[in-house]
C-alpha cells in the first residue's frame, strides 16, 4: 500500500473477473476514467487463468489488489480456506514483486481466516529470502452485512496490531448516516491508514472522503451495473461528479440532505460550479432518514468536527421544517415566516438557515409571464390578485404560498392534512380546502407543491377534468421527462412550467450564500437539462427547422436506415382534426394550431418512435422544447432563405395545404420569421446541420453521424 509522509488515498475500482473477460480493457477504462488501483475479484471465477504478467508490464504503474471473496464474507468463492489461500499464492508467485515494485502487488486477505490464510501465504519467510523477494502487501479485510459491529474500534485495533496486516479494512452497513461520520472518525485515527467503509447509500460520504481522513484506499464499481458492495459508485462518478482526487484535509464539504435523495441534480451543478469557480469544495448526497434525532445528530456531528470543514447544506424533503429548528434564533425572518428552511450555512460553530425556495418560485414564474420583477421580494403588479390554487402543505407549499402572497396573488390551498391547512390559515392569508374538492378549483394558476409526479409512474394530484378555468400549471417537481401533471394540462391546451427554473434559481441563491459567487441562471440551466438528459436513453431525434428545410423527408429516410418508427407532428395534427393546416388557421386562428401543435407533440413523444420532425413554428412554445428535449437529440436543419424558398415553390403540400403567416410576399416572409425564429432554433438545437446544396442521402448521413457522436458525449 502507499507509504510515505502523505500517501495518496488510493482509488481501487472493482473487477468481477470472468474467464471470457475481455480485462485489459476494462483495467484500461478503470484507469481512463481515474481508477489507481484495480480490485481483481477472482472468486467468480477462482482458478482462472490471470494473465498478471502481461497486466504488470501494460500498467506498471498500477496497483493489483487479488481478493477471492468467500460466501460469508460477501463473496462467490465456496473453497476451503486452504484452496483459496493457495490459489492467492500461486498467483503472488506469477508476480513480478521486486523490492522497487512490492507496493503494487495487495493481497486481500480475510480476517476471520487470517491465521490460516496468512501463515499459507505470507509466513514462509526462508522461501522469501532465499529468493530475494519481497512478500506483497496485504488487506485484512472484515464485513457485516447486518450493521455496525458491537466493538468496531477494537476490531480496528485488532487488526492494526497485527504485524503482518499493512490496511486493515472493515466495510459494515450503514443503517444511518452517523455511522458513515464513525467511519471517518476511525480512519483519522488509525493506528495504520485502513479503509472503514460504511456500505449503503446512507454511508456514501465515508467512500467519497476517505482522502479527506488519510484513509489507505476506498473501493468503487466499474460500472452502475457491476458493483460489488452495496452503496458503490462508479470509477467515473468518483472522478468527474466529485472530484475524489482534488479532495484533501482543506476541502470545504457541503451537500444535500434528504430522504430519497439519489434523484437529486444538486451535486452534479454544485460541484460543477466548484470546479468552474475554482473553490476547494465538495458536495455530497447525504441520505437522513426521517427521523429528527438522526437529522439533528447528523448536522451537529459535522460542525463539532473542525476537521470535517462542514460549511452548509441544502434541505429536501422531509427535513425542511427540522432544518429551522435545528438553526434555532439563527434563521432569517423569511425561514421563520414559512416555518421552513432549505439553506444551511455554517460558519465559526453557528448554524444560520434561509429559505431560497420561496423567491426562487416567483422568480420563474415571472420569467416564464416575461415579467420584470423588482430586485427585492415584495408585490408585483401583474399578480396583484391573480388567482392561484397550491396543491399540498408541505414545506415546499408554504415557501411557494409565502412567495405568491407577497407579490400580490390570492392564494386557495388543497391538502389532505387539516391540522397542516389550519396551520396555513393562521399563518398566512389564504383560503383553505379539502383536498377532494380540488377537482373544482377556479384559478388561473395551479401549482402542484406535493411530491406526486417524483417518480415516472406517479399520477397527478389533479383530475382530468379540472382544467376549465386554468392558464398555466406550474409543477415544482423536475424530471427529465414531463410528468403526469404537465403531460394532462398540456393537453388540456394550458401553458405549463415545470420545477426546473425555480430549482435552477434557488440552487444559485445557495451557492451565493455559501460562496459569495452568484452563477449564471440560463447556463444552469443548460447544465441541468444536460444532466437530466444524460439519465434517459437516449434513443430518439427531433428534427426542427423553418418549412423547407426536409425534415419530413429525412426523418422518414433515417427511420428507415435504422430500422424505426417516424412520426410528423403537422401529419398528427391533420389525422385528429380531418382538417388541413391552412383550414386549422382559418377556423380557429393560430393560437388555435399552436394549442394542437402543443398536444400532437407529447403525444408524438409518448408513442415513442425513433424520429420526430416538429413543424417549423414548434419552438416558439418553450414547453414543446422542454417536451422534445426530453425525447432525445434534437436536430436543425438549415438553408438560407432562397433555398427553402426554392424547395416551397416546388412543394405543391407546402402551396396548397400550408398558410401564409403574415401579409408579406414569399421572400419577405421568410426572412422575417427566420429573423424571429433562427435564435429560437439555435437555442433548442443539440446539434445544427447545414443543407445546403445537399441531397437528402447526404443530409441523412451527416445527422446519423452527428447524432451517434453527440450520443457517445452524452454517455460520458
Amino acid at each position: 500500500m502507499p507509504q510515505g509522509s502523505n500517501p495518496k488515498t488510493l482509488l481501487i475500482a472493482s473487477l468481477v473477473v470472468k474467464s471470457d473477460d475481455a480485462l485489459i480493457k476494462r483495467i484500461q477504462r478503470a484507469v481512463d476514467d481515474g481508477a489507481t488501483a484495480v480490485e481483481l475479484r477472482l472468486d467468480h471465477a477462482a482458478g482462472a487463468t490471470i494473465p498478471l504478467a502481461e497486466l504488470q508490464t501494460r500498467f506498471p504503474d498500477l496497483v493489483f489488489v487479488l481478493t477471492c471473496r468467500s460466501v460469508d464474507e460477501g463473496g462467490k468463492c465456496d473453497l476451503p480456506t486452504e484452496q483459496r489461500g493457495g490459489f492467492l499464492r500461486q498467483l503472488c508467485d506469477k508476480f513480478d514483486v521486486t523490492a522497487a515494485r512490492a507496493a503494487n502487488l495487495v493481497c486481500d486477505l480475510e480476517w476471520r481466516d487470517w491465521n490460516e490464510l496468512a501463515s499459507a501465504l505470507l509466513a514462509d519467510d526462508d522461501r522469501s529470502i532465499k529468493q530475494n523477494r519481497p512478500r506483497p502487501c496485504t488487506i485484512a479485510s472484515y464485513h457485516d452485512f447486518a450493521g455496525r459491529p458491537a466493538n468496531l474500534a477494537g476490531l480496528l485495533r485488532s487488526m492494526s496490531d497485527h504485524p503482518l496486516v499493512d490496511c486493515p479494512k472493515i466495510a459494515f452497513v450503514a443503517h444511518k448516516i452517523t455511522d458513515a461520520l464513525l467511519a471517518l472518525d476511525l480512519m483519522r485515527s488509525a493506528k495504520k491508514r485502513s479503509a472503514i467503509i460504511a456500505m449503503g447509500k446512507a454511508g456514501l460520504m465515508s467512500r467519497l472522503l476517505a482522502g479527506k481522513v488519510g484513509g489507505s484506499c476506498t473501493y468503487c464499481a466499474e460500472t452502475t451495473q457491476d458493483a460489488t458492495a452495496p452503496g458503490q459508485i462508479t470509477v467515473a462518478e468518483m472522478t468527474k461528479r466529485y472530484r475524489f482526487h482534488a479532495i484533501s484535509q482543506l476541502t470545504a464539504v457541503y451537500g444535500v440532505i434528504g430522504d430519497p435523495i439519489e434523484r437529486s441534480m444538486s451535486p452534479h451543478l454544485m460541484n460543477t460550479w466548484f470546479e468552474r469557480f475554482g473553490v476547494d469544495a465538495v458536495y455530497l448526497p447525504l441520505l437522513v432518514s426521517d427521523h429528527d434525532e438522526v437529522f439533528d445528530g447528523f448536522v451537529r456531528g459535522c460542525v463539532e468536527r473542525k476537521w470535517l470543514g462542514a460549511s452548509g447544506f441544502s434541505v429536501t424533503m422531509p427535513h425542511k421544517s427540522r432544518a429551522l429548528q435545528v438553526a434555532g434564533q439563527a434563521a432569517d425572518e423569511l425561514a421563520f415566516r414559512i416555518g421552513a428552511a432549505n439553506t444551511l450555512v455554517i460558519r465559526n460553530d453557528s448554524i444560520k438557515a434561509y429559505n431560497t425556495d420561496s423567491s426562487a418560485v416567483v422568480d420563474s414564474l415571472a420569467g416564464k409571464l416575461d415579467i420584470e420583477r423588482p430586485e427585492q421580494d415584495g408585490p408585483v403588479s401583474e399578480f396583484q390578485n391573480l388567482p392561484v390554487d397550491v396543491l399540498g402543505t408541505g414545506g415546499v407549499a408554504r415557501a411557494a404560498i409565502a412567495g405568491l402572497i407577497q407579490a400580490g396573488c390570492t392564494v386557495t390551498v388543497y391538502g389532505r392534512n387539516t391540522t397542516a391547512l389550519k396551520q396555513l390559515e393562521g399563518d398566512f392569508t389564504v383560503r383553505t380546502k379539502d383536498w377532494n374538492k380540488r377537482g373544482k378549483r377556479s384559478g388561473e394558476l395551479v401549482v402542484n407543491a406535493t411530491s406526486l409526479g417524483m417518480r415516472d409512474d406517479d399520477d397527478s394530484p389533479l383530475p382530468d377534468h379540472a382544467w376549465e378555468s386554468t392558464k398555466l400549471a406550474y409543477d415544482l417537481i423536475y424530471n427529465a421527462k414531463p410528468t403526469k401533471f404537465l403531460r394532462d394540462a398540456r393537453y388540456a391546451g394550458v401553458q405549463t412550467l415545470s420545477g426546473l427554473d425555480m430549482f435552477v434559481r434557488q440552487a444559485v441563491r445557495q451557492f451565493e450564500l455559501w460562496t459569495g459567487i452568484t452563477p449564471d441562471v440560463e447556463q444552469a440551466r443548460k447544465l441541468v437539462n444536460r444532466f437530466l438528459r444524460a439519465r434517459l436513453p437516449l434513443l430518439g431525434v427531433t428534427l426542427i427547422g423553418y418549412r423547407g428545410s426536409g425534415k419530413t423527408c429525412a426523418g422518414k429516410l433515417i427511420a428507415n436506415q435504422l430500422g424505426g418508427r417516424h412520426l410528423d407532428t403537422d401529419v398528427l395534427v391533420q389525422s385528429k382534426t380531418g382538417q388541413s393546416i391552412a383550414s386549422i388557421f382559418e377556423n380557429e386562428g393560430e393560437a388555435g394550431f399552436r394549442l394542437r401543435e402543443a398536444c400532437a407533440i407529447v403525444e408524438a413523444v409518448e408513442e415513442q418512435p425513433l424520429v420526430i420532425s416538429a413543424g417549423g413554428g414548434a419552438v416558439l412554445d418553450e414547453a414543446n422544447v422542454e417536451v422534445l428535449r426530453t425525447f432525445g437529440c434534437v436536430v436543425w436543419l438549415t438553408a438560407s432563405h432562397a433555398t427553402l424558398l426554392a424547395r416551397m415553390t416546388r412543394d405543391a403540400d407546402s402551396q396548397l395545404t400550408r398558410p401564409a403567416l403574415t401579409e408579406k410576399s414569399p421572400k419577405e416572409e421568410i426572412q422575417h420569421l427566420l429573423a424571429k425564429r433562427e435564435p429560437l432554433y439555435r437555442a433548442a438545437a443539440d446539434i445544427e446541420v447545414d443543407t445546403e446544396g445537399k441531397d437528402q442521402e447526404a443530409v441523412v448521413r451527416e445527422v446519423i453521424r452527428a447524432v451517434q457522436a453527440w450520443r457517445r458525449q452524452q454517455r460520458t
